[in-house]
């Protein structure tokens, strides 16, 4: 395509003589010989359209000479660059561009490899001193011989498109940093799996690259259940339809390791998104393994007893409520057992707190071995204990009869000899064998007739019935039992 063309300074097009000077044919055709008088005019009017076709475009047509001085320029230069024509006609290219000789390097990059066509883009310097990016086509020209003329092409502002790629690459790399640096795991699938992650989430998940990561089913990273005894698979896809259908959710969820199988529970935020048309899944998967052992601790000191390890008065208070809401729903009877070592403090007093402990944690022991799972043992304060039976009889007679059956196994387990160690005040001593016993106080419920505090107050008063009838005693429902 050759730009060479010849025109006014009002039609937008201004080419240089080869004297480097401006010239201006004569609007009359007087160039002519007269006898071409009417093909000369058809000829400027044909010009002059052309010259007002370009001068309208938005982008700038130039050309230059072999030196790379400017031999025409359109109009749009101004709108772009802020030069009138006639400002830029003379010069060379390379004066424009911020850097002045990357259009050199770009023309003998060109000729050195023999390429005629180029699309750049470069900063060039406004006539106000700022910078402007243009998108420019460059078109090396080539006489017949094959000497090099010079170039010709066609500029396009680009600053808008180089303004938003900035920020888009700006954002992409920000997205990137935080991708990357966030000590969360996160990591994206589709249908067929996972495709990526950051390096949190190699570390995490216990494998040794991202490929490894991607190569594996989501399903390799759980247990197979979970502490709901769900199975993981079929809660899995669960959790990822809620977050298909309302864009997210999140849960906590019991990962498994790749390397050693070592699980952990984790915070799980679930996104869904469209990205090409494609439906994914992001993520973000944080380790809260420490929160929950903090959690769990917190629990085991405001729920139970920390030298045996059983319920204590706060846990009692909730399991008394929820037996007799069972009671009462199910139309049936529990009962309420309390019990207290009856020579506790003799062996406080000759062997120290430590036997003491020793005993008491013994005990728990022996208790929790004669009960149900789903009956609860409670460290109720020093030596006393309190056991919550529920839904042990559908009438008070039967409830009455499994009660005392639980009461009496207690007691004979109880009266059985223990083995005290006595380091405390006997450092040398290997133990001794301490009789204990205990006292029972036993009072039953159904649910719509007695309040906890008062099933409390009862039961403790038939313990000491028991106590003041010699001990190693059962004390129920106004009958003492003594063995």
């Amino acid at each position: 395509m050759s730009l060479c063309l010849n025109g006014s300074l009002g039609s937008g097009i201004v080419m240089v003589n080869k004297q480097g000077n401006n010239e201006e044919p004569d609007a009359t055709g007087s160039l002519e010989s007269s006898h071409h008088t009417s093909k000369g005019e058809a000829l400027a009017r044909t010009q002059a359209e052309l010259n007002n076709a370009l001068s309208s475009l938005s982008d700038i047509l130039y050309q230059t000479d072999a030196a790379g001085t400017i031999m025409m320029v359109s109009g749009a230069c101004e709108a772009v660059l802020g030069y009138q024509t006639a400002e830029i006609i003379g010069r060379p290219m390379a004066s424009f561009y911020c850097d002045q000789d990357e259009r050199l390097r770009l023309l003998n990059e060109m000729l050195r490899d023999g390429v005629r066509d180029r699309e750049v883009i470069a900063a060039l310097r406004h006539k106000q001193g700022h910078e402007v990016w243009v998108a420019t086509n460059v078109h090396l020209v080539f006489d017949a011989q094959g000497q090099f003329l010079g170039s010709q092409g066609i500029a396009r502002d680009y600053s808008e498109r180089k303004r938003q790629q900035a920020m888009l690459e700006a954002s992409e790399l920000q997205y990137r940093t935080l991708y990357e640096m966030t000590s969360d795991a996160v990591m994206l699938l589709d249908e067929d799996g996972f495709f990526d992650c950051n390096r949190a989430t190699v570390t995490l998940f216990g494998c040794a690259s991202i490929a490894e990561f991607c190569s594996k089913h989501p399903a390799d990273f759980s247990p197979e259940r979970q502490p709901d005894n769900s199975l993981s698979t079929e809660l899995s896809m669960q959790r990822i339809n809620d977050a298909m259908a309302h864009g997210s959710n999140r849960f906590e969820w019991l990962h498994k390791r790749a390397d050693n199988h070592d699980t952990f529970y984790a915070d799980v935020q679930l996104n869904s998104m469209k990205v090409n048309g494609r439906v994914i899944l992001q993520a973000v998967v944080r380790d809260i393994s420490r929160l929950k052992e903090g959690e769990e601790k917190a629990q085991q000191l405001a729920f139970y007893d920390p030298l045996t390890g059983l319920a204590n008065r706060r846990l009692m208070d909730i399991k008394l409520d929820q037996a007799l809401a069972e009671c009462k729903r199910n139309k049936c009877w529990g009962a309420l057992i309390f019990m207290d070592l009856d020579f506790f403090k003799k062996l406080n007093d000759a062997h120290g707190h430590a036997a003491g402990d020793h005993l008491l944690v013994q005990v728990a022991e022996r208790l929790k071995h004669q009960l149900r799972e789903v009956d609860t043992l409670v460290r109720y304060g020093g030596d006393e204990y309190i056991v919550i039976l529920s839904q042990i009889g559908e009438t008070e007679k039967l409830a009455n009869a499994q009660a005392m059956l639980v009461a009496e196994k207690l007691r004979a387990e109880m009266a059985k000899p223990f083995f005290i160690q006595t380091f405390e005040k006997k450092p040398d001593a290997t133990g001794i064998e301490f009789e204990s016993g205990a006292s029972f106080g036993v009072q039953l419920f159904s649910g719509d007739q007695l309040d906890p505090s008062t099933i409390l107050n009862l039961a403790d008063r038939a313990m000491y019935q028991a106590k003041r009838a010699g001990r190693n005693y059962v004390s129920f429902g106004g009958q003492d039992k003594k063995r």
